[in-house]
């Protein structure tokens, strides 16, 4: 219902004349404000948990093309996460900084929701001060942050997005890769987009005009499907990593995470998966281990 509505950048009061901006959006403003300060005034109180730390572990010790040949498959996720704390890393972002890195993330996707959204006005500027989108979604730094300013792009996207398949598939696309949840959810918008062309074309008669578009960004949304695939496929040893024991890490060191830097002794699945192929990639497993416990 709010796909077919559209998100809009209008008034939400009908028939008001629309002034600046800045009058128009004064509330939206001071709500964006009030939820700016809120994230700004918890971040630097939140003690990190060990999952967060593992995928920031992950991506600073590893090479990208190892990361996602390999050991992205014992994540059970897909890379865009990944990609993104890599990126973090080799521009020298410290742990602390990712989490201010995601409360931006979260204060885009709260200034989509709060400008582009058709709801109630009470309704948008409470929305923000909700558990998720001022905690998970800002807070931690999980690979669901990404999430918010997506979904509400493409839904402010998606009122003319026959007219734009390259955008919709984009957003569907980068959807997809932040988990196999977000993939689901991507994968039904997609059908949807589809019956939604489909029908418009046939009602509007059209049989070539945008075909070309069509094909291409089709074509671009099932590489980003085949990257998930690719990605979160379970190897064929995941049950030797499952059973290593719980306190492996704690063993070599024992430690919890915080918010200056992650521990070096969090048990992360790249140390569990250091027991596969023993017999052939012994010395280099073990090699692959101290690196990452090190």
């Amino acid at each position: 219902m709010i796909l077919q509505k559209g998100w809009t950048g209008e008034s939400p009061l009908p028939g008001e004349v629309p002034r600046s901006l800045l009058q128009d959006y004064l509330p939206e403003w001071i709500a964006l404000a009030m939820y700016l300060s809120l994230v700004g005034a918890i971040l630097p109180h939140h003690e990190p948990v060990a999952d967060e730390a593992q995928a920031w572990q992950l991506a600073r010790a590893l090479p990208l093309g190892q990361l996602f040949h390999t050991y992205l498959r014992y994540e059970g996720s897909p890379g865009l996460w990944h990609l993104l704390l890599s990126i973090l890393t080799r521009a020298h972002v410290s742990y602390a900084g990712l989490h201010w890195v995601c409360g931006a993330i979260a204060l885009v996707g709260t200034g989509l929701l709060l400008f582009r959204a058709p709801f109630p006005r009470f309704i948008k500027l409470l929305l923000p001060f909700t558990y998720f989108l001022a905690f998970q979604y800002a807070i931690v730094a999980r690979s669901y942050v990404l999430f918010p300013p997506l979904i509400f792009a493409l839904a402010a996207s998606w009122d003319k997005g026959w007219k734009r398949p390259w955008t919709i598939a984009l957003i569907l696309g980068l959807m997809a890769n932040i988990s196999l949840h977000c993939a689901v959810i991507s994968g039904g918008f997609a059908i949807v987009y589809a019956a939604e062309i489909f029908k418009r074309r046939a009602a509007q008669g059209e049989k070539r005009s945008g075909h070309g578009q069509l094909i291409g960004a089709t074509s671009m949304l099932l590489v980003f499907y085949g990257l998930v695939v690719w990605t979160a496929w379970p190897p064929h040893d995941l049950w030797v990593a499952s059973h290593i024991p719980e306190n492996a890490s704690a063993q070599s060191g024992g430690g919890s995470s915080n918010q200056a830097e992650p521990q070096p002794a969090i048990r992360t699945s790249a140390l569990r998966a250091s027991a596969r192929d023993r017999s052939e990639e012994h010395t280099s497993e073990l090699q692959s281990r101290q690196y990452l416990v090190c």
